[in-house]
């Protein structure tokens, strides 16, 4: 009784990583695909950020130029435009990587901890010598 009930949920926890792991593999083989028929479009969407429910903030690419856009509901306005070129070097020079990975994310916190606890383990050794 006790080992069908183990082999119940060992069987039901390696479904439910299987089903995971086919559905991450399955959305990025499909994200490839739809990125490979989509290169050839004059309109590229570079970032979209929400403001508000209702209101977002979209720089789109058309041909070389960059325009800055509000868009709130169904209305759109221009806010700036400015050449590619010029949209490519702000973002060289201004641009700071997100935390890419799960991993990463929790890098930088214990590295802080780790080095704050070192700088206290020093300050108390060099207070008793």
């Amino acid at each position: 009784m006790l080992q069908n009930n183990i082999y119940t949920i060992f069987s039901t926890v390696i479904m439910a990583v299987f089903v995971i792991f086919i559905a991450y593999y399955t959305t990025v083989i499909i994200s490839k695909k739809s990125n490979f028929y989509l290169q050839d479009r004059t309109v590229k969407i570079l970032e979209r950020t929400g403001i508000s429910t209702h209101l977002n903030i979209t720089i789109i690419q058309i041909a070389d130029k960059v325009y800055i856009l509000a868009v709130q509901n169904k209305n759109t306005t221009i806010i700036d435009s400015m050449d590619f070129e010029k949209w490519h070097e702000y973002r060289k020079n201004h641009y700071r990587p997100t935390q890419s990975n799960f991993a990463s994310m929790f890098k930088n916190p214990f590295s802080k901890i780790i080095a704050s606890t070192r700088t206290k383990a020093e300050i108390s050794s060099k207070k008793k010598g």
